[in-house]
């Protein structure tokens, strides 16, 4: 039994996975993440005692590749982000393979934990092989490839076409290394395929169904690959981890959002999203890491093709579950700008389900919305009076009423919404004004209100706008919302 396939250690646990998990959080800490509160000198230890155990019986060959770090052929740690970050970074300083000798000592794998988990890419070349051979660590040996023509550059590509077409590519030992690392990097699943399947499985009986269908590229349902999503990041003990897979999935999202395919946005984010917001894992330990991850889902540019996409067309009932949804999870940072972002939508129902999801996110949604009433100053505040309107806020009544000017037709329109909770006689005069607005939509908003509290004092302003109705350019909806007042 060679020492990657040996047991867990005393208590159940699997030493293999806490050296690797260690050395993940040790990754992160030396590109300024990392689990807050841990050292890595501690992290580097925890790798050491842990290698230790699976070096007690055999020695092990660890091979580096694109995607990460291999022994006896099986990934030892692959497949995620982060794994791939520190392997090209290794590879490009021309490491290809270690070899841990049996009874290596936890100082040289401390040592060994420490010189993998560098950010190599900061590094100028041949910087890793210098520091190896300059400190020396027993029972571990490094195999740095060199000038063995590993790479395409090494060689001329008419040279490796003409040794391809003549069939010789196997008996070529250059070329035959370079098509196989092409094979393989065709062979491999895109990325967020690979983070689903290789982030945290603990537990792969709980979703066969689903993996078999990703693994056998089926037509798998967006809401069964969110599940897998969300059993990966709930049972991965690293947050850098569940960090990764969650930052595919967002990429994932944003390209179905800029698609114009909402529903199967939401599909992949449902189950993530709840996991953050501990609404089925009360005490997941990754929350906060995880949770810094949505800003991705909320910069300039993902907004910019949220907004263009959904203006595009599509099933409205499933973007406002989308935009309901965006809204309750919108960091408190970029609030202003989803607000804005969808204060530029053009149909009024999804400007109101981006409303409805900030009032139902915030803990305080009247605090929240009065900030962002001071904070936004374009369509964006649309959005905003459309939350207030689903609250009490005499409080916040002339700064409502201000709005009733704005340069945009939204934002009056959305403000005479707010407006409909009060009806002092300064809301009421302010509202017969905006009956004679220049745009249809915010005067049919202003006769709702009037028709509802039955506002004599409108009359005369009804009449003339009917009276001055000689051509008969007035909207059927217009003339059936004069008739109601």
């Amino acid at each position: 039994m060679s020492a990657f396939d040996s047991g867990s250690g005393s208590g159940g646990i699997d030493p293999r996975r806490v050296a690797i998990d260690a050395l993940a959080d040790l990754a992160a800490v030396a590109r300024g993440g990392g689990r807050p509160g841990v050292s890595a000198d501690q992290l580097a230890r925890d790798f050491a005692r842990n290698m230790a155990l699976l070096l007690q019986d055999s020695a092990l060959v660890v091979d580096v590749r694109d995607d990460g770090l291999f022994a006896d052929g099986a990934p030892l740690w692959a497949h995620d982000l982060l794994a791939r970050r520190v392997a090209i970074a290794l590879r490009d300083q021309g490491l290809r393979a270690m070899q841990l000798e049996q009874g290596a000592s936890p100082e040289a794998l401390r040592g060994l934990a420490l010189v993998l988990a560098r950010d190599w890419k900061t590094q100028g070349e041949g910087a890793l092989q210098s520091l190896v051979e300059g400190h020396e660590l027993p029972g571990i040996q490094f195999d740095f490839g060199g000038g063995d023509g590993d790479d395409v550059q090494s060689l001329d590509p008419r040279t490796i076409l003409e040794v391809i077409r003549a069939g010789g590519a196997d008996a070529h030992p250059q070329v035959s290394r370079i098509v196989g690392r092409f094979r393989d990097a065709m062979a491999k699943p895109l990325d967020v395929d690979a983070a689903i399947l290789g982030a945290g499985m603990a537990d792969r009986e709980r979703i066969r169904r689903e993996l078999t269908g990703i693994e056998e590229d089926a037509d798998t349902k967006a809401d069964d690959i969110g599940r897998v999503v969300f059993e990966c990041m709930r049972l991965d003990p690293s947050a850098l981890q569940a960090s990764d897979t969650f930052r595919f999935l967002a990429d994932h999202v944003d390209h179905l959002i800029a698609a114009g395919r909402p529903g199967e946005a939401l599909g992949l984010l449902r189950r993530p999203l709840a996991l953050l917001h501990g609404e089925l894992v009360a005490d997941w330990p990754h929350r906060d890491v995880v949770g810094a991850e949505l800003v991705l889902l909320f910069d300039p540019q993902a907004l910019a093709r949220l907004q263009g996409a959904a203006n595009h067309g599509g099933d409205p009932t499933e973007w406002r579950r989308l935009l309901f949804t965006l809204g309750r999870v919108a960091p408190e940072s970029h609030r202003a700008a989803f607000c804005s972002a969808c204060g530029r939508l053009d149909a009024a129902e999804l400007r109101l389900a981006a409303a409805d999801g900030i009032v139902v996110g915030a803990d305080r949604p009247a605090e929240v919305l009065g900030l962002l009433l001071a904070e936004v100053e374009d369509e964006g505040l649309a959005v905003v009076l459309l939350g207030l309107s689903r609250l009490d806020t005499p409080a916040l009544l002339e700064k409502i009423l201000m709005r009733l000017d704005s340069p945009h037709a939204v934002v009056r329109e959305a403000a005479l919404v707010a407006l409909r909770k009060h009806r002092t006689p300064h809301t009421r005069e302010l509202v017969r004004r905006a009956i004679e607005d220049e745009v249809e939509a915010v005067r049919v908003e202003a006769l709702r209100y009037v028709s509802v509290y039955r506002d004599v004092e409108a009359a005369p302003v009804i009449l003339a706008r009917l009276r001055g109705d000689a051509a008969g350019t007035l909207s059927a909806r217009e003339l059936r919302a004069l008739a109601m007042a």
